[in-house]
């Protein structure tokens, strides 16, 4: 069974980042897991849960965009 979420994306860098939900609160993705390389901090996005059976560690993947943060960084 797929668990799927939605949240923000809190940080990122150009090799893994962060994602802020309500459900799950914050979950580590790795950039490769992301769809759109122009995502950015600030953009609503969608993903799916995996568990690692080698560490058991529970990240994102299939990270997209749903909608383009559109306030502005200070």
């Amino acid at each position: 069974m797929d668990v799927k979420g939605e949240g923000v994306i809190k940080n990122i860098t150009s090799t893994f980042g962060i994602i802020e939900t309500e459900n799950f609160g914050d979950i580590f993705f790795s950039s490769h897991n992301l769809i759109k390389e122009d995502t950015k901090e600030g953009d609503k996005v969608s993903f799916e849960l995996l568990t690692s059976k080698k560490n058991n560690r529970t990240e994102a993947i299939n990270v997209d965009i749903l909608e383009k943060f559109k306030g502005l960084k200070k």
